[in-house]
């Protein structure tokens, strides 16, 4: 149900049909289950803007899967995949739960064909299934679902966040933890290097800050040419 306030042009609607996440970070890693406490889409009809807000909680982790876990959710799309198939720094495995565990939604970041397709055939990004759940009942710009109101991705493909911890001996944290954690990097051995905070190299090969190997979604020519390479171009609308 939308909610207005007085006469501002801002409209809230909540989905309460979602009550957890199922997350698989990597492959072989046990599922971690997020509390959602709640799906808000923000609509700004002054300016046709519209802005989705998803809180979750989870208790009794580990500090490097919670790096893991900011570092690879909030993934609009991949932004390449490795030689086994994996979506580079994505989760494996996203699940939308019901009240009942049913599952309702799931991701798709594995379908590097799809993704790819979409890309050479409308120039624009093909967002992951389960965030195109989330958006339902509106429907992808250049979908081929009917909608009465159809979108387009405004910003890059790491979507905004914002995350509170609670540690025990929170003094025991390494220096290159906080650093991690402050530049919202997965985890890893040692404090990341200046040099390593930007992308380092050129189109198609740059090395992560993190130090992990990753690729900017960047435009190139491979796509005028209607060519599928493992890089595709992020659209900004």
């Amino acid at each position: 149900m939308g909610k207005g306030y007085g006469e501002s042009p801002i409209r809230v609607l909540r989905r309460c049909d979602i009550l957890a996440v199922r997350v698989t970070l990597t492959a072989g890693a046990a599922p971690i289950i997020f509390k959602i406490a709640h799906v808000d889409l923000y609509f700004f009809y002054d300016i046709d803007v519209a802005a989705l807000a998803l809180e979750i909680s989870c208790n009794d982790i580990s500090l490097a899967a919670a790096q893991d876990a900011m570092f690879r959710m909030g993934r609009a799309y991949p932004a390449y995949w490795d030689a086994d198939g994996n979506a580079g720094h994505c989760p494996v495995l996203v699940e939308w739960l019901a009240a009942d565990g049913s599952v309702l939604g799931r991701s798709d970041y594995e379908n590097r064909n799809k993704f790819l397709a979409f890309v050479c055939q409308h120039r624009s990004p093909c967002i992951a299934a389960h965030w195109e759940f989330l958006l339902r009942p509106l429907v992808p710009h250049y979908s081929d679902d009917k909608g009465l109101l159809r979108y387009r991705l405004l910003e890059y493909y790491r979507m905004p966040m914002m995350a509170n911890l609670a540690l025990e001996g929170v003094e025991r944290v390494a220096r290159a933890d906080c650093v991690r954690l402050a530049l919202t990097l997965g985890p890893g051995e040692g404090c990341p290097k200046r040099a390593d905070w930007g992308w380092v190299g050129y189109l198609g090969g740059g090395r992560h800050r993190s130090g992990q190997h990753e690729r900017e979604p960047v435009r190139t020519d491979h796509y005028s040419q209607g060519r599928q390479g493992d890089l595709y171009g992020q659209s900004l609308f």
